[in-house]
């Protein structure tokens, strides 16, 4: 058919990312074709079909269009070899093809053949060295023939295909349809490959039919997008957005994903673990960008997906993403597409990543040092602008060692001490030697580690195809006490049933630990130099921090009362909290084609989760102990006259924290593709149903014993209320003891995504899409608004 050919090569002309140019514009191997296949060129009727033509400052490709029009003929060429937008004048009046051709490319290495009514344009240089590089060696123990056909992903026939034999130059290209036929030994491997799809290769064993289906490489997705929803073409996408395919994604070796993107993509910020598309959207809202997670938007953390399994991220950043994805999608859509299995045979990859930080230096802070803060504060003092000294010691406020130095030298001290200027100056300059950073440096920071390990193995057949791997990563931060590892387990298959029916499913499980015990390097910011963590013997030093050492002292004195000291390296020692959760993620789809170019698709994702926080202050906790002094009073009698003693429960206080969630969306499509002559069209419709329900529940036990579960019952409403008052007439407020709350979203969208393309250079699209959520209130006007572009 005459103008299905014209249209096929059109499409080849000008669709400068249509599929067929992959199979076809690969002129270098279609050249071989035709030495092998023997295909004659045909030049006799070239050179009667007369032609006649007046162009002025047209392109190339302009004339070869007009070409086609006066004739039977039809072009085939490499756009990346043939200049077919340079400039021309062409005056010709009943001129055969093969003289135009001549004209036409005069001065350049273009050269043409004609076979049939094919005529084949490309150059000198290319067709010498893709001859050379494919000449068939003599072969030997050659006694087998094998025939076969290469077809894509679609079914479709691939032409000119390579199919050569593993470490010779032996080798032929497929025909139009895709069949090939070689000679070869029967012990042979044959190697079937095609720019732009995946590398296959076949033991042939004895066997005389080889069929082969190539799948195609994920390097094309720089020329379409990724919405979620389906893949278009980038110009039938109606606003911006960036593509990032595995390659570079994994340049960077981070646990979590979302790092990797920082300076990647325009317009996208990241800080501290916060992501910003093209600015900040909210000041008070959720600024979040929704995460979509192969095709469906992910209600667990970023944290459940393996870096090691994306193949691309599509980051969708203005107002048109709405249409696509609703009101969600305010804050941009970050689409992560992970990898599938292949049909190349089995496939193992291990890959280990160790990270080393530098050690811990608080000097790079450019503080002041010791000695210098001494000297700022003692000017400060002598200025006489440190007021209000007596009554602090009368409130029992909590002094420094050089404030308390200076109260001993003025003879304020409660206890009746009073230093002499020999005594004040020695003590300050012992202060003075006093080094906390790099104590903290050794004993509250560590050196940075994290560690990955990365298993994956992908493999299939004709009809199946899987994808599994396993990681696990642990992250050891700059601060002693904290730790997390996490482990990750994904699966994911396809079924094709034949070429109508394929059915797709996936499961992803996360595992991770959480210890949250360490300080921080910015907690010595509000810490002296001088206060050192342990003495010269390793011991932790001890200071009272909570009221003046004098007040502190005389209330440990007391019978029952607890120390009144406080260390930090105490304080992180017997820190415990400990956080796991747990992350399941489940996919199944099923797609139909119905005729050709009509696809149904109904996909289903249920996720489940929980997160389980515990954290125990035991009496060897400072703070623990501290807290329970303020509020013990022994020598106070409630109304019937019962001594109030620990108004707080001596013993552990328990705080736990658990939160579920679940999640659901069921999808279902329809898309529709077809192509006449010069016109495609592209309908994509569909409907989705979503709910995501969490729970929450936290709780604080006082006086709790690990080993038995029992703890001690306390007044709530005392406790929150400011009935509970301590020695120093501080009130004690708990806070919120106890709290439950859930969350429950449900939505029901409809939308649609409909394209023309005029000659494959004009396009027209739209995307509507009309969300339903209980979110929106029962008004009508509100639960049906619709979002478009």
């Amino acid at each position: 058919n005459k103008s299905m050919k014209k249209l096929w090569i059109h499409d080849v002309i000008h669709a400068g990312i249509n599929s067929k140019i992959w199979k076809i514009m690969r002129l270098s191997v279609l050249i071989l074709s035709l030495s092998l296949f023997q295909l004659w060129a045909d030049s006799g009727y070239a050179q009667q079909t007369k032609l006649s033509m007046n162009l002025d400052n047209a392109r190339v490709v302009d004339v070869l269009d007009e070409i086609e029009n006066q004739s039977d003929y039809y072009f085939l060429f490499n756009q990346k070899l043939v200049d077919v937008d340079r400039k021309v004048n062409l005056d010709t009046k009943e001129t055969s093809i093969d003289n135009v051709l001549v004209d036409l490319f005069a001065g350049t290495d273009v050269r043409h053949q004609v076979s049939d009514h094919l005529i084949i344009l490309t150059t000198e240089r290319q067709a010498q060295s893709q001859m050379m590089d494919l000449q068939a060696p003599a072969r030997s123990q050659a006694d087998i023939e094998v025939t076969g056909r290469v077809i894509d992903e679609n079914g479709e026939g691939l032409p000119t295909a390579s199919v050569s034999v593993r470490g010779t130059n032996i080798g032929v290209v497929t025909d139009l349809e895709g069949n090939y036929r070689i000679t070869v030994d029967e012990s042979a491997v044959l190697v079937f490959s095609f720019m732009g799809y995946m590398q296959v290769e076949e033991q042939v064993a004895g066997r005389t039919v080889i069929n082969v289906s190539l799948e195609p490489e994920a390097t094309e997705l720089g020329e379409v997008v990724v919405t979620g929803y389906q893949t278009l073409s980038k110009e039938r996408v109606t606003g911006s957005f960036e593509t990032m395919t595995a390659d570079v994604i994994q340049q960077r070796p981070t646990n979590n994903f979302i790092s990797r993107l920082d300076g990647l993509a325009s317009g996208v910020t990241i800080n501290e673990g916060k992501v910003e598309v093209r600015g900040r959207s909210t000041i008070l809202g959720n600024a979040n960008p929704l995460y979509v997670v192969d095709g469906f938007p992910l209600a667990s953390s970023t944290l459940t997906v393996n870096p090691e399994d994306i193949e691309s991220i599509t980051i969708l950043k203005d107002a048109a993403a709405s249409s696509i994805w609703g009101v969600r999608a305010s804050n941009g859509v970050i689409v992560v597409t992970t990898k599938k299995g292949s049909k190349q045979g089995t496939r193992v990859e291990f890959s280990a990543f160790l990270e080393l930080g530098e050690n811990a230096d608080l000097d790079e802070r450019k503080w002041m040092s010791t000695a210098d803060e001494i000297d700022l504060f003692q000017e400060y003092w002598e200025k006489g602008w440190y007021k209000g000294i007596r009554g602090e010691i009368g409130l029992n406020y909590p002094f420094t060692l050089q404030e308390e130095a200076n109260i001993y030298l003025l003879g304020y001290a409660p206890n009746g001490e009073t230093w002499t200027p020999e005594e004040y100056n020695a003590y300050m300059d012992e202060l003075k030697t006093k080094d906390l950073p790099s104590q903290w440096e050794e004993h509250m920071l560590q050196r940075s580690v994290r560690q990955t390990y990365n298993f994956s193995v992908s493999g299939g057949g004709e009809h199946n195809s899987i994808y599994g791997s396993m990681v696990y990563n642990s992250n050891q931060p700059i601060s002693q006490g904290n730790h997390d590892n996490r482990m990750i387990l994904n699966l994911r298959d396809e079924f094709r049933v034949n070429d109508r029916f394929v059915f797709h499913a996936g499961v992803n499980a996360s595992m991770r630990n959480n210890t949250k015990n360490g300080y921080w390097p910015s907690a010595t910011e509000k810490i002296k130099p001088y206060e050192e963590l342990v003495d010269d013997a390793g011991t932790p030093i001890q200071y009272y921090k909570r009221f003046s050492s004098w007040s502190s002292k005389e209330r440990e004195a007391l019978p029952g009362n607890y120390p009144y000291t406080f260390s930090y390296l105490d304080e992180k020692n017997n820190r415990d909290r400990m956080q796991e959760r747990i992350d399941l993620r489940t996919q199944f789809g099923l797609g139909i084609k119905i005729i050709e170019g009509l696809h149904f698709d109904s996909k289903f994702q249920y996720e489940v989760g929980s997160d389980n926080e515990d954290e125990f202050k035991t009496m060897d906790l400072p703070s623990q102990r501290i807290r329970i002094n303020d509020f013990y009073l022994p020598d106070v009698y409630d109304e019937d006259s019962v001594a109030l003693g620990y108004q707080i429960p001596v013993g552990t206080e328990y705080n736990y924290w658990r939160r579920e969630y679940f999640a659901w969306d069921w999808r279902n499509t329809l898309n529709f593709d077809r192509t006449w002559n010069e016109h495609q069209v592209s309908v994509f419709a569909g409907t989705e149903t979503r709910r995501h329900a969490t729970e929450g529940l936290r709780s604080r036990l006082y006086g709790y014993d690990k080993q038995s579960t029992t703890y001690m019952p306390v007044s709530e409403l005392a406790y929150r209320s400011g009935d509970v008052v301590g020695w120093n007439k501080n009130t004690y407020n708990s806070g919120e003891m106890s709290d439950i709350w859930n969350t429950d979203i449900r939505e029901v969208s409809f939308f649609t995504n409909a394209g023309y393309t005029f000659r494959s250079k004009y396009s027209l699209t739209g995307s509507y899409r009309v969300d339903q959520k209980n979110l929106f209130g029962s008004d009508p006007r509100f639960r049906y608004k619709p979002l478009w572009s």
